[in-house]
C-alpha cells in the first residue's frame, strides 16, 4: 500500500492503466526479493566460487550450474511469496484496473453480488476456482519449499 501513489503516477505516465502490464510491473520489482536473494548471494561460500573458477567456468556458466542451484529453494520460496502477494491482492488492482472486462480472477467474485442479493452459490464455485491455482503451485512447488526451511537447519 505504500507504493500505491507513485506506482500510480508510473503507470499513469506510461499509459498502461487499465492493462495487465500494470500489474505485472510493479509486483517485478518488490523490495522483499531483493532483501532475501541479496543474503542468499552472501551465504554463498567463496571457496565454491574459486573451485568453479578453477575449473574453467565463466561468468554465465557458473552463474546457471553452480550458483542458481544452491539458490533454488529460495527462489522457489520467493516466487511462492509473490505469487500468493500478486493473486490475493484486491486493493491496488482495484486502482489499476478500471473496467470490470479486465478484472483478474480473484475480482471476479465482486460480479456475483448485487445491491441486494447474492447467488452464494456462483459465489462459492467462483472461490473454488479462484483457489485451485494457489493450491496447485503449492503442491507443485512444495518440495522445494521444504528443503529451503530446512537448509539453515543445523543437527545439534
Amino acid at each position: 500500500q505504500v507504493m500505491l501513489i507513485p506506482n500510480y503516477l508510473m503507470l499513469t505516465n506510461l499509459r498502461l492503466i487499465d492493462t495487465y502490464a500494470a500489474l505485472i510491473l510493479p509486483s517485478i520489482f518488490i523490495p522483499l526479493g531483493t532483501f532475501i536473494l541479496t543474503q542468499s548471494f552472501k551465504s554463498i561460500s567463496e571457496s565454491v566460487i574459486d573451485a568453479a573458477m578453477l575449473d574453467g567456468c565463466g561468468c554465465i556458466r557458473m552463474f546457471a550450474a553452480v550458483i542458481f542451484p544452491l539458490l533454488k529453494p529460495i527462489t522457489v520460496t520467493l516466487f511462492i511469496i509473490t505469487f500468493m502477494a500478486i493473486w490475493n491482492d484486491f486493493g491496488t488492482t482495484i486502482y489499476f484496473l478500471n473496467s470490470s472486462s479486465n478484472f483478474t480472477l480473484t475480482l471476479t467474485v465482486y460480479n456475483f453480488f448485487g445491491v441486494h442479493s447474492a447467488d452464494w452459490n456462483l459465489v462459492f464455485a467462483n472461490v473454488i476456482a479462484v483457489s485451485a491455482p494457489v493450491v496447485l503451485v503449492y503442491f507443485l512447488a512444495q518440495k522445494q519449499i521444504i528443503s529451503g526451511m530446512t537448509a539453515g537447519a543445523v543437527k545439534g
